[in-house]
């Protein structure tokens, strides 16, 4: 270690300006590959979480086919539960028997939203009927009632005993409903909508028929929800929906991430090469003590390990400063330029990335001070004496 530290002394004595260009080169290094991942972080979360200002998606079915209730279920749940979660309303409606548009109701209409594998009720649908008085007698469904599938309903009407003359059709003498075949409990009555009853999702038969459906989300929608709910919909239903079409990041965008990646990369790799070249020149010159060390007992193996520490103790320190600029810089200026640059970064990344970079030096050090080392004592005093 007496050597090392030496050896570093006189560096800095005697070689001030290849010194300092060395430190800047592994600072330069340091700050580019830290830099260029949070670069490549933010482009990757840009063009994969890419969103358009907008919260709502209604794709058609398909003109010349129809969608049954089974297979719309069995798209909703193959969706990504990252999807789902992001869903505030899930909307399908469906025209059912005795209950005519020339006569002023429209379709059944089902609110609801997918958590966990479980299906509950729509909130936002849930408080809109609460708060603005739409419900006149009873209550809401409730989130075990979606779940389950249990067979309870709201129907249209001004009270416990005021309903609707297309819902009265429905009613059986025991004051329940008959829908699809079944009966179905009435646990309240509302006003507003459709005029049809409110029922769970999972109560409508796998063969009824979905007429119209679509999906409001809690955030803008992003391309990978977009991409997810259009190719899954390719993979189980091929054919039977239409997407409209969505404009994510532009290619102007895109290509102009993918030029700066490039050059930030481009910049690390050559100031890699050049403190390896710097360092390569300070030995050269050292040709005559290493022969004078080599004659009074010096292995090529101990040489190769005094170098390789003295290299690692200019490394290590600069390494930190050249993270630690990124890092600040980043608090103060990246992160308003780069949406995503801040999350890039945990100190597992730090780490992973100084190994990386660390391992990649010690291997090119190692190749380039073997180099020198394995010359015979002639040769480094003939080139010493040049």
């Amino acid at each position: 270690m007496r050597y090392v530290l030496k050896n570093i002394k006189n560096f800095i004595m005697y070689e001030k300006l290849i010194f300092i260009v060395t430190i800047l080169c592994v600072l330069v290094s340091a700050f580019v590959i830290n830099f260029s991942y949070g670069l490549y972080y933010n482009y990757n979360t840009k063009i994969v979480e890419a969103e358009i200002d907008s919260k709502d998606l209604d794709p058609e079915i398909a003109e010349g086919t129809t969608l049954s209730k089974r297979e719309f279920q069995t798209y909703i749940e193959a969706l990504d539960d990252k999807t789902l979660n992001n869903m505030t309303v899930i909307y399908a409606a469906s025209y059912i028997d005795g209950f005519s548009i020339e006569e002023g109701y429209g379709p059944l209409a089902m609110r609801f939203v997918i958590r966990n594998g479980k299906y509950n009720i729509c909130e936002l649908t849930r408080k809109n009927y609460e708060e603005h008085g739409l419900i006149t007698s009873g209550r809401y469904i409730t989130d075990e009632e979606e779940t389950t599938g249990s067979f309870n309903a709201m129907v249209w009407g001004e009270s416990d005993d005021q309903w609707n003359d297309a819902c009265e059709k429905l009613k059986n003498d025991d004051g329940t409903i008959n829908l699809f075949g079944n009966k179905y409990k009435v646990i309240g009555t509302y006003r507003g909508g459709f005029g049809t009853p409110v029922v769970p999702f999972l109560t409508i038969p796998g063969n009824q028929q979905i007429d119209q459906f679509g999906f409001t989300f809690e955030k803008n929608i992003t391309k990978s929800d977009y991409e997810n709910m259009v190719d899954t919909a390719q993979l189980l239903i091929p054919g039977k929906l239409s997407f409209p079409e969505m404009s994510f990041p532009d290619s102007d965008t895109i290509a102009t991430y993918n030029n700066m990646i490039y050059i930030a990369l481009i910049l690390s790799i050559i100031s890699v090469i050049n403190f390896s070249v710097l360092f390569y020149f300070i030995l050269q010159k050292r040709q005559r003590k290493l022969a004078i060390m080599r004659i009074n007992g010096c292995t090529k193996q101990y040489a190769v390990l005094m170098y390789l520490c003295e290299c690692s103790i200019l490394v290590l320190p600069c390494y930190i400063a050249g993270a630690d600029i990124n890092y600040l810089l980043c608090q103060e200026y990246f992160n308003k330029a780069f949406e995503y640059f801040e999350k890039a970064y945990s100190l597992q990344v730090y780490m992973k990335l100084f190994f990386i970079y660390f391992i990649s030096f010690i291997i090119i050090t190692i190749i380039m001070i073997i180099i020198i080392v394995r010359k015979t004592i002639t040769d480094s005093l003939r080139e010493a004496g040049k």
